[in-house]
């Protein structure tokens, strides 16, 4: 399988890297105007520069013609390992624009804890969160798509976690838990259905008067939930 656009939140500085030498685009938006050009929010949540002559929008329009705009970077430049980063939004001789468009999050976190013994407590967390697209266009081969109503790309509805934790004033500490990720879809169109997953977590210690010695485990059960399309297959598009 080959990459052949960045997007979503999985991008790390390897696959930034990478676009960078291959001339794949990376998938970004406009944060804010500043000197000589404009701050770009990468894919993954990497911070880019691109100047004003590589941005395809007619600087005549006002910053409000570029603010919050998605489009597609191509990396020109990735030095010090990722924390100097410029991009031109001129990908192949054509600008790849995507309308501002509108997200809305609608949800509810709820947590509780209940004392099971003086030094025990069992924790209860649940978290709802519908985030969907508004009005929303973007292009998939060319072809303008209005994406309203489909559930924003690595989103999960129910969110859970359950856990018991001993601790008191010095000697024997620990804690166990398990954390609930629901489904959530891996691209923008909803074609590609991640299945929920479930992580464990341990950890025990010692507390002595002035330190403590632990040993703590995450994600014990390996869970390898898929991050991006190509990691679970084809689907009907990447994006």
């Amino acid at each position: 399988l080959f990459t052949t656009r960045v997007t979503g939140g999985v991008a790390g500085s390897t696959q930034l890297e990478d676009a960078s030498s291959s001339g794949i685009p990376v998938d970004g938006v406009v944060v804010k105007e500043i000197k000589g050009g404009f701050e770009v929010r990468l894919a993954g949540g990497a911070r880019a520069f691109c100047p004003h002559s590589q941005m395809d929008l007619p600087r005549s329009g006002g910053q409000e013609e570029r603010i919050g705009k998605h489009a597609s970077f191509r990396i020109t430049m990735y030095g010090e390992k990722g924390r100097n980063i410029v991009v031109s939004q001129n990908v192949g001789g054509t600008p790849s624009l995507e309308n501002a468009g509108e997200e809305r999050l609608r949800g509810v976190d709820l947590e509780t804890r209940f004392r099971v013994l003086p030094n025990l407590n069992w924790l209860v967390g649940y978290g709802y969160h519908d985030a969907r697209f508004g009005d929303y266009v973007t292009e998939f081969g060319g072809v303008p798509t209005q994406l309203e109503g489909n559930r924003v790309e690595m989103s999960a509805k129910h969110l859970a976690s359950t856990g018991l934790s001993y601790s008191s004033g010095s000697g024997w500490l620990g804690h166990v838990g398990a954390n609930y990720v629901g489904s959530r879809f891996l691209n923008k169109r909803n074609t590609a259905l991640a299945p929920d997953y479930m992580t464990w977590d341990a950890g025990i210690a010692y507390r002595f008067q002035e330190y403590e010695v632990r040993l703590d485990g995450w994600n014990l059960n390996d869970a390898r939930p898929p991050a991006a399309v190509r990691e679970r297959g084809r689907a009907r598009d990447s994006p």
